[in-house]
């Protein structure tokens, strides 16, 4: 027997209300000069604050369109 969402009441297999929230989105990616000159990335707007250490603004958004993120809610500075 399949699950049924909690949202949509849709069987899982076809749910879509993951992907409509990752559309939804604004995700904001910059950097931050930290405690002696190091460069952090971070990445807000998802559940939770990501800190990388060094500047990867740009692997960050392609990871996160690779896993289903809208080009277009992400905001690189």
């Amino acid at each position: 027997m399949s699950e049924i969402c909690a949202k949509c009441g849709l069987v899982k297999e076809l749910c879509v209300c993951e992907t409509i929230a990752k559309e939804s989105q604004k995700i904001n990616v910059s950097t931050e000069r930290k405690a002696f000159g190091k460069i952090y990335t971070v990445v807000k707007g998802i559940d939770g604050k990501i800190e990388l250490q060094g500047d990867h603004r740009q692997k960050v958004k392609k990871i996160l369109v690779k896993i289903g993120f809208s080009p277009d809610s992400i905001d690189v500075r």
